[in-house]
């Protein structure tokens, strides 16, 4: 007779590789994600947690989202957690600390006007002078065909 219980059934941890049973990794402590773990309840838990308990995972984390863009994605689906903060808690944190950031010094980003983008940005004027010409572009290719049939039915009316 074999009692086990779901929880203590084996499993392989996605961040070490190690068989374990339980609900944590015995090699590595990862936790096996159950039904508990996406609640909504959950995730405030976590972000709370993750605000008040800035630790070395985040640090980490912080890191690798700015050195290595689309490591954290890749890791995440692939299932290994333990080393790195929640995504959620790590972009909630990021974003409270950006418009406190922002509330402090002042700062207006999402107004800035376009002249400042193409003539005193020293990051990327070029980049951004080709993107205004593209949508440029666009506007007048999709806006000419319309007034040239326009033009063309007009014509037709008058000659009849």
């Amino acid at each position: 007779m074999n009692d086990q219980s779901p929880d203590l059934s084996t499993f392989v941890c996605p961040s070490c590789g190690n068989k374990s049973s339980g609900k944590f990794c015995s090699g590595c402590g990862e936790k096996r994600l159950g039904s508990d773990d996406r609640s909504l309840r959950h995730y405030f838990d976590v972000v709370i947690n993750f605000l008040t308990h800035f630790d070395s995972k985040g640090y980490r984390s912080l890191w690798y989202l700015i050195a290595k863009p689309g490591f954290l994605s890749a890791e995440q689906i692939r299932g290994s957690r333990v080393r790195y903060a929640k995504p959620f808690a790590l972009f909630l944190s990021i974003n409270v600390v950006y418009y406190f950031s922002i509330a402090l010094i002042g700062a207006n980003t999402f107004t800035t006007p376009l002249s400042v983008q193409l003539h005193q940005n020293d990051y990327y004027p070029a980049l951004a002078k080709q993107q205004v010409e593209n949508q440029l572009a666009k506007k007048r290719s999709v806006t000419l065909p319309l007034k040239q049939s326009t033009t063309k039915k007009q014509g037709y009316s008058q000659k009849r």
